[in-house]
């Protein structure tokens, strides 16, 4: 496979470095219209290292399309607007922020805390030529879907203010349902034993139909 995006700067062509994922279907996270989603361990090619994670892995979510050329498209639209994303978007923290809805001031008036919006994006891969299969696009793992679960108004209030930071940002989601909202214990800003859903972390996935 090789990365299609984001793109690599023109300075580092003809250096290419070389990541490996440990990939087993039966490690299915999920599945949607047009994909399913797998749960895999990223080795990332030196001299990149993860924060909590001494070998260099990463757990990730690794999404494939399942047939057909709209569900590649999608695939493919996904990965383009991951690219796009500012960085910000994707960075922690610290403090908070209120979000107050237009047309509605009373909506959104707690501070909610600013976490990343979206997960990290580790590229979009498409098979060598000649070779079959289908593209790979390669997320942080975020934890699980809210759909089927009951919200409280901080936590509703917490995603409304997620979309409001990536509507400012110039990008729409196109498809604003709960599975495609994603919690897992927080903060992130401190080792994964410490962790807790007493601080969940959000975010906001599938961009799919995005732009």
């Amino acid at each position: 496979y090789r990365r299609q995006y984001p793109k690599l700067p023109s300075t580092t062509k003809g250096k290419g470095k070389i990541g490996h994922i440990y990939l087993g279907y039966a490690n299915k996270l999920g599945s949607g219209h047009w994909s399913n989603v797998y749960k895999a361990s990223f080795k990332l090619p030196s001299p990149l290292t993860a924060a909590h994670s001494p070998n260099g892995h990463v757990i990730v979510a690794a999404k494939l399309h399942d047939g057909g050329y709209e569900a590649r498209d999608h695939l493919k639209n996904e990965g383009m607007v991951y690219s796009q994303l500012p960085e910000c978007l994707r960075q922690d923290y610290c403090g908070y922020a209120t979000f107050p809805h237009k047309g509605n001031p009373s909506s959104c008036r707690n501070p909610v805390p600013l976490g990343p919006v979206v997960p990290k994006f580790y590229g979009y891969y498409v098979p060598e030529e000649g070779r079959g299969g289908s593209p790979i696009l390669l997320l942080e793992h975020c934890g699980k879907s809210l759909a089927g679960c009951s919200s409280s108004i901080a936590e509703k209030e917490e995603v409304i203010s997620l979309y409001a930071r990536l509507h400012d940002a110039g990008f729409l989601q196109g498809s604003a349902y709960r599975r495609n909202m994603l919690v897992q214990p927080g903060p992130l800003t401190v080792a994964p034993e410490s962790r807790s859903m007493d601080t969940p972390s959000y975010r906001l996935i599938d961009f799919g139909r995005g732009e």
